[in-house]
């Protein structure tokens, strides 16, 4: 009822009959649109959440985000439930469950990955029922287990020596060989690269540079914000080959959405497959027994012309931008706070991932350490390393001795200072005398 109270619907002599009261009871609930007792459902506040954001243009890709909503959030068990009733313990299920939930049309189950998108989608979803104080707390605000340890890196990047092998290789077309070579020297994103037009690449400033304002569809970037990415001079070399190419390579064909790199037929590019797609056969067969074709990227088979025979995605290519800089593979060595200008992040965070990539410095380091000689006494080899920086300690003073005529003993004493002192002496006589000695 409006003022909370709790109207008894009635008595029943069954738990049969109780169920199928409280199943109807449910359903009038519902077409009236009334939330549980408790508060409104996550399925019903989702909805509303979901409108609001596309109202506002705060998402790139409401579609996307709107059908992992429909197909993974609506569907768990506590979607029904009130906010109110949602625990953490329901959220841990929940992703049991997903990881045994196979991908639609395929054999495999969600990759870990998507496990992770689904559950960031929940907790924003949440996090704004908090602030909007429907919920006092957010259970999904948990920590996502990242799966097991890897042995090797989830993402790579181009050496310099594949660089090269890439730019020289006659077997990829010129044309797709600078649309690579722009894009891991400016680190721009694929959609960013789909949706650069012409009039954003100033080639004859005095800095040159490319403006980044457009991404997916002619919406704002990733970060919502626009930035200006110089053109370094192997990036500058390429940019003017590509507009001298740029013509021929329409072939007539018109560029009526003034891109920077458009198809041969002027047309956009899909950042999914920037450099287009071949027809490849299949080992299926149709009816009447012709092989089945199917859309195979571009980019692994001109990676292999190349000779890289490792698995390297387009993503990657930026990749390559941004552990090039830190390594000071390309001259100098940039900092993460430069990298992250760049390349658009809108965390330090996420440029860090790069920092374990530069081992260009770890090899400069080793290179540089001086090593022991391999002739060293062991008793030089056991002491503390010094830094070659740190100032040299003073020389130690000469052992001196007490008089006597038996065997020498020695003593190590610091008296008020670190500096270690060695004191030499002969016992005179018994043990008991040497007691009693100077």
């Amino acid at each position: 009822m409006s003022d909370g109270s709790r109207p008894i619907v009635g008595t029943f002599d069954t738990p049969e009959e109780a169920e199928r009261r409280a199943d109807a009871a449910a359903v009038v609930v519902a077409d009236a649109e009334v939330a549980s007792v408790g508060g409104i459902t996550l399925k019903a506040w989702g909805e509303k959440w979901l409108e609001r954001r596309e109202l506002s243009k705060e998402v790139r890709d409401i579609d996307n985000m709107r059908r992992n909503f429909t197909k993974h959030v609506a569907t768990a068990r506590f979607a029904d439930k009130p906010m109110l009733a949602i625990s953490k313990a329901d959220v841990k299920e929940w992703h049991a469950e997903l990881a045994k939930k196979r991908v639609e049309g395929k054999k495999r189950t969600l990759s870990k990955t998507t496990i992770r998108r689904l559950h960031a989608l929940l907790r924003v979803i949440l996090r704004d029922a908090c602030e909007d104080e429907l919920i006092p707390t957010n259970p999904a605000a948990i920590k996502v287990k990242s799966g097991e340890a890897r042995t090797d890196d989830p993402w790579t990047f181009l050496g310099l020596d594949e660089q090269r092998s890439i730019a020289s290789c006659e077997a990829i077309p010129e044309h797709d060989r600078l649309i690579m070579r722009f894009a891991w020297h400016t680190g721009l994103r694929a959609s960013e690269l789909a949706a650069l037009r012409r009039a954003d690449v100033h080639i004859d400033d005095a800095d040159p540079h490319v403006v980044v304002r457009y991404s997916k569809k002619d919406k704002a970037t990733k970060s919502g914000k626009i930035r200006r990415v110089p053109l370094l001079p192997a990036a500058l070399e390429v940019t003017k080959r590509w507009l001298e190419l740029l013509p021929s390579y329409l072939d007539g064909n018109a560029n009526d959405l003034r891109l920077m790199f458009p198809t041969a037929t002027g047309a956009r590019r899909q950042p999914g497959k920037m450099l287009g797609v071949d027809n490849a056969k299949t080992d299926r067969t149709d009816r009447r027994g012709r092989a089945v074709m199917k859309k195979v990227d571009r980019v692994p088979r001109y990676l292999r012309a190349a000779g890289i025979t490792r698995h390297v995605r387009w993503h990657d290519l930026r990749h390559t931008c941004g552990s090039s800089l830190i390594s000071g593979a390309w001259g100098r060595r940039w900092s993460l706070e430069e990298v992250r200008e760049l390349l658009g992040h809108s965390s330090i965070v996420m440029t860090q991932r790069y920092a374990h990539l530069g081992d260009g410095v770890l090899k400069a380091a080793a290179r540089a350490t001086r090593e022991a000689p391999s002739d060293a006494p062991s008793s030089a080899a056991s002491k503390s390393p010094r830094s070659p920086a740190a100032p040299a300690s003073p020389a130690r003073p000469k052992p001196f001795s007490l008089g006597g005529s038996t065997g020498t003993r020695t003593l190590d004493l610091r008296i008020k200072s670190p500096q270690l002192y060695r004191l030499s002496y002969r016992p005179a006589g018994p043990r008991g005398a040497e007691r009693g000695g100077p």
